[in-house]
């Protein structure tokens, strides 16, 4: 519980596709790109600490350093190898956070975020339509190993 009296505000959008160009592993999507810009402008306007995206589209050959969002340094992303779905979390300077490995086959990212001398484990995940719904239980599986 938060005892300080500040409180994290947690954003979850699915983005569908944050760079404009994903196939060209040199693209620099933070030099013009309208959705990094908006995810900027909606975070500083709703006091947003920590930002979840569905369906990045993002490829591994896309480094975090062409994903500037201002304000925000930690970055922790489980794409795919065809580039499509995928999932980022993307954390305030104001935070500390640190990555959580899953071994996973689900579309998951996990973070454990700090603030205000607290912390909360954050993920972000992504069941796509056509993904049976015991892919639940395998998530409820691995945050219970997570959280202990």
């Amino acid at each position: 519980p938060y005892t300080s009296g500040k409180k994290l505000n947690i954003g979850n959008i699915n983005i569908n596709s944050i760079c404009i160009n994903s196939n060209n592993p040199l693209f620099d999507v933070s030099n013009n790109n309208i959705k990094l810009t908006s995810l900027s402008l909606l975070a500083d306007n709703h006091d947003v600490h920590v930002i979840c995206l569905t369906e990045t589209w993002l490829r591994d050959s896309i480094p975090d350093a062409n994903l500037k969002i201002p304000n925000f340094n930690h970055v922790n992303r489980k794409d795919r190898r065809d580039g499509c779905e995928g999932v980022a979390i993307f954390a305030r300077n104001d935070t500390t956070s640190t990555s959580i490995i899953l071994n996973s086959t689900l579309e998951i990212a996990c973070s454990k975020v700090s603030y205000a001398q607290s912390h909360v484990y954050v993920c972000s995940l992504y069941r796509p339509p056509n993904r049976i719904l015991s892919s639940c239980n395998e998530f409820n599986d691995k945050f219970k190993k997570v959280h202990l």
